[in-house]
This record gives C-alpha cells, structure tokens and sequence, in this order.
C-alpha cells in the first residue's frame, strides 16, 4: 500500500501540528501523527 503523507506544520523541525476538523479523535488519528514522527525521525512527545 503507497500513500502520500503530508504533515499539517512542522516548527522548527521540533513540534509537529497536525490540523483535524472533527468531533472527536480516534485510535487512526493518533497512529497518523506517529507514523508522522517516526517518518521524520524526531521522537519527541510533548
């Protein structure tokens, strides 16, 4: 499966926004920023 990831906004390469227009989160939210952090190879969890 290929997918194109586009992350919302990056600061400083350090705190990672990721913009949602919805009611509520679920697990698949959460899994995305993740794989978004794990892509960039910055770890940190605020």
């Amino acid at each position: 499966m290929e997918a194109d990831l586009r992350l919302d906004v990056l600061v400083e390469d350090l705190i990672l926004v990721e913009l949602k227009a919805i009611e509520g989160l679920l697990p698949v939210h959460s899994a995305q920023v993740l794989t978004y952090m794990k892509l960039l190879q910055n770890p940190k969890v605020f």
